[in-house]
C-alpha cells in the first residue's frame, strides 16, 4: 500500500495530464458533432499529451544530469586517492 502512495506521489503530473487528456477526448466522443465542437473539446487533451512528452523530455534531461554529476564525482574521488595517496 505504501508503494503504491509513493508512485501515485512520485509520478503525480503524470497522472493529472493523463486524467485530462482521457476526459477531454471522452467528451469529445461523446458531444454530438455539431460543427467543429469536438476538434475544441479535444484541443486539452492534445495540450496534455504535449506536456507529458515535455515531462518526460525534462525528466530525461534531469536523470542525465545526475549521472554526469556522479560521473564526476567517482572522477576526483579518483584522481584526488592516486595523486594524495
Amino acid at each position: 500500500m505504501a508503494t503504491i502512495l509513493i508512485i501515485l506521489k512520485k509520478y503525480k503530473i503524470y497522472w493529472i495530464l493523463t486524467a485530462i487528456c482521457l476526459a477531454s477526448f471522452l467528451i469529445a466522443i461523446l458531444v454530438p458533432p455539431i460543427e467543429f465542437l469536438p476538434s475544441i473539446l479535444a484541443m486539452p487533451g492534445v495540450i496534455a499529451m504535449i506536456g507529458v512528452i515535455y515531462q518526460i523530455l525534462r525528466d530525461q534531461a534531469a536523470h542525465e544530469n545526475k549521472l554526469e554529476q556522479q560521473q564526476h564525482k567517482l572522477f576526483f574521488r579518483y584522481w584526488s586517492y592516486i595523486t594524495y595517496g
